[in-house]
């Protein structure tokens, strides 16, 4: 066993992949001790338009909006939901948010928790039948941390 004081810290703004990797594996095994195993470690949808230049670098399946999360247990975390400009209002947002969460009642979930910033989507979650879990003002200067659940019904023909 390594002693804390024989350690040293060394403090990036450009951190390595295999150090952030580490970090992530390491708190992922400390945190399924205490809740169990997570069925999946990350899930993730992208919507995709053809004959379009694309961020991915292929043109003609760019991503235009994507949502990513993990499970633990019998909760989805919601980490990022994005869709482009152009498509905002148009319902491919809360189809990214319906596939997601119907993948995460598919695997057990039993609700979603996620987080935003004021300037961002508040609304849009809670027009999605989510509420509001707290609230933290200032979280980034003149911004605030909303963090909202939503309880996920069962999938049809799953037993509960």
């Amino acid at each position: 066993m390594t002693s804390a004081s024989a350690c040293t810290i060394d403090v990036t703004a450009a951190p390595l992949s295999r150090d952030l990797d580490a970090v992530l594996i390491g708190l992922r095994a400390y945190n399924e001790h205490h809740t169990g195993p997570s069925k999946a470690r990350l899930a993730a949808f992208l919507r995709r338009a053809a004959l379009a230049p694309g961020v991915d670098g292929d043109e003609s399946s760019r991503v235009v909006g994507g949502a990513v999360g993990f499970i633990a247990g019998r909760d989805f975390f919601l980490d990022w939901l994005w869709v482009v400009d152009d498509l905002r209002g148009q319902g491919a947002g809360s189809r990214l948010l319906d596939a997601i969460e119907q993948a995460a009642r598919e695997h057990g979930c039993e609700r979603c928790t996620l987080n935003t910033f004021s300037f961002q989507a508040p609304a849009f979650y809670r027009g999605q039948g989510y509420q509001v879990l707290a609230e933290i003002p200032d979280f980034l200067v003149g911004f605030t941390k909303i963090y909202f659940r939503k309880p996920l019904t069962p999938a049809p023909g799953a037993g509960g």
